[in-house]
């Protein structure tokens, strides 16, 4: 009883202290909640830490390794390790909003790791790049994971001069990223401690607003420790970047500094135009010039590279012709799922030109010889690492444990076929289950929801996911025959149906038809005219339900 008495005045005492401050004030008998101001978001750029303005903040606190070192009203800090001798190393910077009610303090922001290398002159940059890796996180029989990756880049190379980019295509493509919306791999990511990760094509698979979570200082959904690059991907309405991106970053390594710009090609039409409506991609090769610019005149970088989701020969070209303050150093590519290993230019000291295979298959690297006067010695040398020769990080396999069970769902049996199937035999299968499953007439698909065929013996469900990785809803469509006729006609290839023989011109038809197909721009004009319904019915469900049956 006493126990009990003593435990209630303590739950009494803590409830004064929060109702004076942050808790709940009944001045007349009315009541006003005073809640903590929200976190920080910040973000490294050049030696400069920015952070979210809060309302209500009177100042912001500077925490390095979780001890406090400054106070500002400003919204930046510049750095300024090296000029109070801090020793060379990684530190790790937080930054919390004060109020004038001290017990409303905001929590501290996410972590940002800063390493300080001043006191050498670098000889030797190493650049590892990749990309398209497409969900490939662990490793399985089919694909290596990040978890070699990772092994690469910590057995190979000193780590003081390392950079390490992801340019495009990360997350969406097997049952575990899938299912966890890209948040495990940008564990793997962080534990990585990877330098900047672009943005690809299939980053909107799922609307981008899934990715922007990782960078809105929310721990719950997940956050990515590393930057976002995006320098010409900007809002219609406002003709401005997403306020969650950045176009470069600067890297500074003992007496070199490094740029690196972050671009998209000219890939709208590769993504469901309802997921970029709202979006324009501009002009790589414009970009690349005027940030290449701000970064070699006005941040004074040694090396410029820029690393564009994309692989398109006239704008490559272009820019290795660049020269003076234009000038780019190296070209990191993506998107094509190619092993590119070529250089360009007619400069004594030519452009290196990089791209990984699909799935981590490779990996590549790009070797900078660096003078006594931190410029570039001589023509970078290109190599391909194969992460299937490598064991697994052992801190990577930690977050494996945290997901196994997961990653088991994604591999239960779901058929046992007798013969390896093509895509075109899928497409079949599929969409014959769509015609039992809706009711339709027809049934339509692009040839690219279909992206891999299935192996003799088990097929899991990770297989489907592999094949069919997209969030596809089919609509349902009512046309006329010989609308439907001209649409087949007119996309020929590109399309994969269900039966069409005996179609009749005058017969209204009910089509379901993939939403990609129906949202494409190039599509448009043949359905606009008709009656249109959501079915709720999504591909993959289809394409599971289907072989689960068959």
């Amino acid at each position: 009883m006493k126990i009990k008495k003593l435990f209630t005045f303590f739950l009494i005492i803590i409830n004064i202290i929060l109702l004076s401050g942050c808790g709940i004030s009944t001045p007349n008998g009315g009541g006003e909640i005073k809640k903590l101001l929200p976190r920080p978001y910040i973000s490294l750029n050049d030696d400069v830490v920015k952070w979210s303005s809060v309302q209500g903040a009177t100042s912001y606190e500077i925490f390095i390794n979780d001890n406090f070192y400054c106070e500002t009203t400003e919204t930046q800090w510049s750095i300024d390790l090296s000029a109070n001798n801090f020793p060379d190393g990684k530190y790790q910077i937080t930054v919390k909003a004060i109020a004038e009610d001290t017990i409303c303090n905001s929590p501290f922001s996410i972590p940002l790791i800063y390493t300080l290398y001043n006191n050498f002159k670098v000889n030797e940059l190493n650049v590892i790049a990749f990309n398209d890796t497409h969900g490939a996180i662990f490793t399985n029989s089919k694909y290596s994971g990040m978890d070699k990756v990772a092994t690469i880049c910590n057995e190979n190379y000193d780590q003081k001069t390392l950079l390490k980019i992801a340019n495009g295509d990360m997350f969406q493509g097997t049952y575990l990223s899938n299912e966890t919306k890209g948040r495990a791999m940008v564990e793997v990511l962080n534990e990585m401690s990877i330098d900047a990760f672009v943005i690809g094509n299939h980053e909107f698979d799922w609307g981008i607003e899934e990715i922007a979570r990782f960078k809105d200082g929310d721990l719950t959904n997940g956050e990515a420790d590393f930057p976002f690059l995006a320098a010409n991907i900007l809002k219609k309405s406002t003709s401005e970047r997403l306020n969650w991106t950045e176009p470069y970053i600067i890297k500074k390594i003992g007496n070199l500094t490094i740029g690196i710009i972050g671009l998209i090609g000219k890939l709208e039409s590769s993504i469901n135009t309802e997921y970029v409506d709202d979006y324009v991609f501009t002009d790589p090769l414009e970009n690349t010039k005027k940030y290449a610019y701000e970064l070699r005149n006005i941040k004074d970088c040694d090396i410029v590279i820029a690393s564009i989701h994309d692989y398109e020969e006239s704008y490559n070209s272009a820019i290795a012709a660049l020269k003076g303050n234009y000038k780019i150093d190296a070209l990191i590519t993506g998107h094509t799922h190619q092993k590119i290993n070529t250089y360009l230019g007619n400069d004594s000291i030519k452009l290196p030109v990089i791209q990984s295979n699909t799935k981590n298959y490779s990996i590549g690297n790009i070797n900078f010889l660096i003078d006594d006067t931190a410029k570039i010695a001589s023509t970078p040398t290109i190599t391909h690492l194969y992460p299937s020769d490598y064991d697994s990080d052992e801190k990577i396999m930690k977050i494996y444990d945290k997901y196994q069970s997961k990653i088991f769902e994604g591999e239960v049996v779901i058929n046992n076929l007798n013969n390896k199937m093509s895509k075109s035999e899928i497409a079949k299968i599929v969409l014959t289950q769509v015609k039992e499953d809706l009711p339709v007439d027809i049934a339509i698909i692009n040839t690219g929801a279909i992206r891999t065929t299935f192996n003799k013996g088990p097929l899991l469900i990770e297989d489907i996911y592999e094949a069919m990785p997209f969030d596809n809803e089919f609509y349902i469509i009512r046309m006329p025959g010989s609308a439907l006729k001209n649409f087949i006609t007119y996309a020929g290839d590109y399309l994969a149906t269900s039966q069409l023989s005996n179609v009749m011109n005058n017969r209204i038809y009910n089509v379901g038809i993939i939403d990609y197909v129906y949202n494409k721009v190039y599509y448009n004009g043949f359905f606009t005219s008709y009656e249109k319904h959501n079915s709720g019915v999504y591909l993959k469900e289809v394409a599971l339900k289907a072989f689960k049956e068959k």
